[in-house]
């Protein structure tokens, strides 16, 4: 799945995740689920896929700054949690894929 996938709005029950990032052009849309501090990438017709917070940023940039802020929230309420560090680490890591990509794209690197 993935490149085929048809445009497609979820209806909330495709998940039980707390909060769902929809995407405006109907494809790529995720999901975080505050009881465990996950991403998903949620399916038209299949279960929804964990996914790393790194994995959110690169399918969905543009929306970089709602995957830290909802990651960043569960962090602060979790900050004992072992995975508030995985999921701080993925940020970190998503983020600088990200910029170094369109570094090279830019010929600055």
């Amino acid at each position: 799945m993935g490149l085929d996938e048809q445009p497609w709005m979820p209806q909330g029950t495709e998940t039980t995740a707390t909060y769902i990032l929809s995407n405006p052009n109907g494809t790529r849309h995720l999901a975080f689920d505050y009881a465990t501090g996950t991403w998903q990438r949620l399916w038209e017709h299949a279960e929804p896929t964990l996914v790393s917070a790194t994995t959110a940023i690169l399918m969905r940039p543009t929306d970089i700054d709602e995957i830290i802020k909802i990651s960043g929230i569960w962090i602060v309420g979790n900050p004992d949690h072992p995975r508030a560090y995985e999921l701080n680490d993925e940020l970190a890591q998503g983020a600088k894929q990200a910029l170094v990509h369109l570094a090279r794209l830019a010929g600055q690197l």
